[in-house]
C-alpha cells in the first residue's frame, strides 16, 4: 500500500530565499536582514496587520522591490498619487478634529483637539507644497553682485573636474597681464579726478599732536638691548 505524503503547509509570514552562486548563506542572510525593502515590508505590515489582516510576506517584499526600482528609474506617478492621496486624509484629519473640539466641555480639551487640527493642516499645507514642486520643478536664478570700493578682481569660471593630484582653483589664481583690464589715459584722469573729490587721506586716524606722533614713531620696536637704546634717545 502506497503511503502519500501530506504536502507542506505554506506559512504566509515565512520568506522564501533563493539561492545565488558565489554567495554563501551567512552573506545571504546579512543581505536579507539589512536590505531595506524586507525591513520597511516589516514596518509596513506591522501597521496594516489590524486593518488589513495578514498577507504573504514573501509577496509582499517582492512588491515593495518593484515599488523602488520604479522610483529609482524615474517614474513618479506612484509617489505623486501616494502625496495625493495624504492630502484628502490629512484634510479628513483636520476636519474631524476640529469638529470634535466644538463639542468639547472644558477648555483644555478643546484646546487640545484644535491643536491638533491646526497640525494636521500644517502637514496637508506642506504636502500640496511637496506634490507641487514635484509636477513643477521651481527654476532658480542665481545672480551674484560683487561690490566693493575701489579696483577689485574677480574670476569667475567653472572648476573641471579632476581625479587625482593638486587641486586647482582658478578663481584664486592671479591673472596674466593680457587678461588684466588696462587703463586708457580718459579713464586714468577721471579716477584721479574722483580721488581728489573723496580726499581719503582727510580721513586719516593717525596721531594728531607731536607727542602722540613721536609715541606711534616708537611702535615698531617690540624687544632687545638695540630697541631700548633707541627708545632712550631723545626724539627730535
Amino acid at each position: 500500500m502506497a503511503i502519500s505524503k501530506k504536502p507542506k503547509k505554506h506559512n504566509p509570514q515565512a520568506l522564501i530565499v533563493e539561492n545565488e552562486k558565489g554567495k554563501s548563506e551567512h552573506r545571504k542572510l546579512a543581505e536579507i536582514k539589512l536590505s531595506s525593502s524586507v525591513l520597511n515590508t516589516l514596518t509596513t505590515e506591522a501597521f496594516t496587520k489590524s486593518l488589513l489582516g495578514e498577507i504573504d510576506f514573501t509577496e509582499a517584499v517582492v512588491v515593495m522591490k518593484e515599488k523602488t526600482e520604479k522610483i529609482i528609474a524615474g517614474d513618479l506617478s506612484e509617489l505623486e498619487s501616494t502625496l495625493a492621496a495624504q492630502v484628502v486624509s490629512l484634510n479628513a484629519i483636520f476636519t474631524s478634529l476640529a469638529r470634535r473640539s466644538m463639542n468639547c466641555e472644558y477648555l483644555n480639551q478643546m484646546e487640545t483637539n484644535l491643536r491638533l487640527a491646526l497640525k494636521a493642516q500644517t502637514q496637508c499645507a506642506h504636502t500640496v507644497e511637496v506634490l507641487a514642486a514635484m509636477k513643477n520643478p521651481p527654476i532658480v536664478f542665481a545672480k551674484q553682485a560683487n561690490i566693493a570700493h575701489g579696483h577689485q578682481q574677480v574670476n569667475n569660471g567653472i572648476q573641471p573636474a579632476t581625479h587625482a593630484g593638486k587641486t586647482i582653483n582658478s578663481s584664486n589664481e592671479l591673472l596674466s597681464e593680457a587678461d588684466m583690464r588696462h587703463w586708457t589715459p580718459e579713464e586714468r584722469l577721471k579716477q584721479a579726478e574722483l580721488i581728489r573729490n573723496w580726499q581719503p587721506w582727510k580721513r586719516s586716524t593717525g596721531a594728531k599732536t607731536p607727542e602722540g606722533k613721536a609715541r606711534s614713531s616708537q611702535n615698531a620696536y617690540k624687544h632687545g638691548l638695540r630697541q631700548t637704546a633707541k627708545r632712550n634717545e631723545p626724539v627730535t
